[in-house]
C-alpha cells in the first residue's frame, strides 16, 4: 500500500515537472519568436513621451509620443495586407523627434497615400538625428537584405553631411568608403545588432521580460540617454544652442572649400543607389528644405542655432557661418543630389523649391513643425501617386 502511494506520488511529481518544463520551454520559444534578431536603428518597441515647449518650438502643440515597432522602426508593424512598403531614411529632419507619431511627415505620407490610393501602403521611418550619408550607406546595406518585401526608400539627405563639413573646419577630411572604420560607424548607426542565440535552456527572453515587468512594477523608467533619445523632453536645450549662436562674436561670411566634401557626398549617394538597385528597391530622393535665406527677419534669425564650428553646442563663443553662407551651402548639396539623380536615372523631387522658408514650416533652421510636416507630406504624396512605378505596383 505504501509502495503504491509512493509510486503515485512520484509519478504525479514527474508529470508535473515535465509539464512545467514543457510549458517553460514553450513560453520561451513563443517569446523568442516575437523578437526580431537583426539590425535596428532604434531600440525595439520603444515608447517615449515628449513635452515640447511651444515657445521654444513654434508650431508644435501638446505632448508628443515617439514609438517604434518590433524592428526598431518608427511606424506601425507591417502586415500581409500592405501592398506597397516604403522606408524613409535621413537625419533629424526625417526623424521629426518632437512631433507625435501621427504628425511626422513620413506618417502623414502614409496617411495621404492610403487616402488617395485603393490599396494599403506602409511607411516606416528610420530617420535619426546626426545621421549623414555615411550612416545611410550602412542602413541600406544592412536593412534592405532583412526587408525583402520593401518596395521603395525615400531619402531626405544632405543636411548632416554639410553641417559636419562646416563644424569640422580645417580638420575635415575626405573619407572614401573603402577607408572607413566600419565597426565604429556600425555602432553609431545601429542600436541593435544580430546577436548569437544563447542556449534556450537559459531562458534569456523569459528572464528579459520578467526584468521589464519588475522595472514597470517598481515605477522605474529607463534613462533617456540609454534609449538613444539624446534631447530633453521639452526642448529646453534649444535655448542654450540659440544663445550660443546669438552671442558668438565670430561670424564667417565666406564660403569654405567644399570640393572634397561634395565629392564624398556624391560618392556616398552612388553607393546608396548601387545597393538599392542590387535589391531591386526603388530610390526616391528629396532635396533638403531649410529656412535659410538672405532676407530672413531678425526675429526668425534668433531661432537659429546650426552652422557652428567646433563644439558649438557645448561651448559658447565658437565661430558660426552666416545665414547667407548656409543658404549657399545647402543649395550646392541639393544641386549635387539633383544632378546625380538625373545622371543615374533615379527619382528626385525638389522639395526645397516648393517648401516656404518661414516659421509656418520650421521651428529652427531646418526642423519641421506640425504645419511643416503637412506641407512636406502633401506634395511628396502627390508626386509619388503621379509616378508610373508607384501606379504599377499599387493600383493594378
Amino acid at each position: 500500500m505504501r509502495f503504491r502511494v509512493l509510486f503515485v506520488w512520484v509519478t504525479n511529481a514527474i508529470i508535473l515537472l515535465v509539464s512545467v518544463t514543457l510549458a517553460a520551454f514553450g513560453t520561451e520559444i513563443y517569446l523568442k519568436s516575437s523578437v526580431f534578431n537583426g539590425y535596428c536603428v532604434w531600440p525595439q518597441n520603444l515608447t517615449f513621451r515628449f513635452e515640447p515647449d511651444p515657445e521654444v518650438m513654434l508650431g508644435i502643440t501638446g505632448d508628443s509620443q515617439f514609438a517604434t515597432n518590433g524592428r526598431g522602426i518608427r511606424g506601425r508593424e507591417t502586415s500581409w495586407r500592405d501592398k506597397y512598403r516604403i522606408l524613409t531614411i535621413g537625419g533629424s529632419t526625417t526623424e521629426c523627434l518632437y512631433l507625435d507619431d501621427t504628425e511626422t511627415w513620413p506618417s502623414l505620407l502614409e496617411q495621404y497615400l492610403n487616402k488617395g490610393l485603393k490599396s494599403r501602403v506602409w511607411v516606416g521611418n528610420v530617420g535619426k538625428s546626426g545621421f549623414s550619408t555615411r550612416n545611410h550607406i550602412l542602413e541600406v546595406r544592412s536593412l534592405l537584405p532583412q526587408m525583402p518585401d520593401l518596395d521603395a526608400i525615400v531619402l531626405m539627405v544632405g543636411i548632416n553631411d554639410l553641417l559636419f563639413r562646416l563644424s569640422r573646419g580645417v580638420r575635415w577630411m575626405y573619407t572614401p568608403v573603402d577607408s572607413w572604420r566600419y565597426d565604429a560607424i556600425h555602432k553609431k548607426t545601429f542600436d541593435v545588432f544580430p546577436m548569437p542565440e544563447p542556449p534556450i535552456y537559459t531562458f534569456p527572453e523569459t528572464r528579459r521580460r520578467i526584468g521589464i515587468l519588475k522595472q514597470r512594477w517598481r515605477g522605474e523608467e529607463q534613462p533617456e540617454e540609454q534609449k538613444g533619445l539624446g534631447q530633453d523632453k521639452t526642448g529646453a536645450i534649444y535655448r542654450v544652442w540659440r544663445r550660443n549662436r546669438q552671442t558668438s562674436p565670430n561670424r564667417r561670411s565666406r564660403l569654405p572649400d567644399l570640393d572634397e566634401a561634395l565629392k564624398e557626398y556624391r560618392e556616398n549617394l552612388n553607393h546608396i543607389i548601387d545597393t538599392a538597385e542590387e535589391h531591386d528597391v526603388r530610390v526616391v530622393f528629396v532635396t533638403q528644405p531649410t529656412i535659410w535665406r538672405a532676407d530672413l527677419p531678425q526675429e526668425v534669425r534668433s531661432r537659429l542655432w546650426l552652422g557652428g564650428v567646433g563644439q558649438f553646442q557645448e561651448m559658447p563663443d565658437q565661430p558660426y557661418y552666416t545665414v547667407e553662407v548656409l543658404a549657399e551651402v545647402v543649395s550646392k548639396y541639393n544641386g549635387v543630389l539633383k544632378d546625380l539623380a538625373e545622371e543615374r536615372g533615379v527619382e528626385c523631387m525638389d522639395l526645397a523649391a516648393v517648401v516656404p522658408k518661414d516659421t509656418t514650416v520650421f521651428y529652427d533652421d531646418c526642423h519641421f513643425n506640425e504645419g511643416g510636416a503637412r506641407i512636406v507630406a502633401t506634395p511628396l504624396a502627390e508626386y509619388l501617386m503621379g509616378q508610373k512605378p508607384f501606379d504599377k505596383h499599387v493600383r493594378n
